[in-house]
C-alpha cells in the first residue's frame, strides 16, 4: 500500500501476479492433460515407444502428476493473491508456478509473479486464517 498523504491506494501488483500464475498453471494443465491424451491413444494403438508400458507410465505419469499438483497450488495461489488474502499460500502458488511451467518464458513469467506477490505482502489482509476455532468451540 501506498500512503499519499491521508489517502491510502493499493497497486495493481498482487493482481497481476496472481493473474500470472493463474495463467501459468492454466497453460500447463490443459498442455499436460493433452500429452496424457495423445499418451492414451498411443497405448491404444499400440504405438508406444520401445520399453514397456508399465515403466513408460511409471516414469512419465509420475512428473505429470507432480505438474499438475503444483498447477492447482499455483491457481490456488493466484486466487488468493487477487483476492489479497492469505499471503503465504498466494506466495507459494507464485513459487509453484515458476516450476510447473517448463520452458524459458514460463520461468520467467513465474519469477515475475513471485516478485509482484512477495513485495506487495503488506497490500494483503493480516490475521484472516482459513480454518479458525473460536475460542470455547471445539473441534470435532
Amino acid at each position: 500500500m501506498r500512503v499519499e498523504g491521508n489517502i491510502t491506494s493499493r497497486t495493481p501488483m498482487p493482481i497481476i501476479g496472481g493473474v500470472l500464475s493463474i495463467i501459468l498453471a492454466s497453460a500447463t494443465i490443459i498442455t499436460t492433460l493433452v500429452i496424457l491424451i495423445i499418451d492414451f491413444t498411443r497405448y491404444l494403438s499400440g504405438d508406444l515407444p520401445i520399453f514397456s508400458v508399465g515403466t513408460y507410465f511409471l516414469a512419465f505419469g509420475g512428473l505429470r502428476i507432480l505438474l499438475l499438483t503444483m498447477s492447482a497450488l499455483a491457481i490456488s495461489g493466484g486466487i488468493f493473491a487477487t483476492r489479497r488474502q492469505q499471503w503465504p499460500i498466494a506466495l507459494a502458488g507464485a513459487i509453484a508456478s515458476i516450476f510447473c511451467t517448463p520452458g524459458a518464458l514460463g520461468w520467467i513469467l513465474g519469477i515475475v509473479a513471485t516478485v509482484l506477490i512477495a513485495i506487495s505482502r503488506k497490500e494483503f489482509k493480516r490475521k484472516q486464517w482459513l480454518f479458525s476455532v473460536e475460542p470455547g468451540h471445539t473441534s470435532p
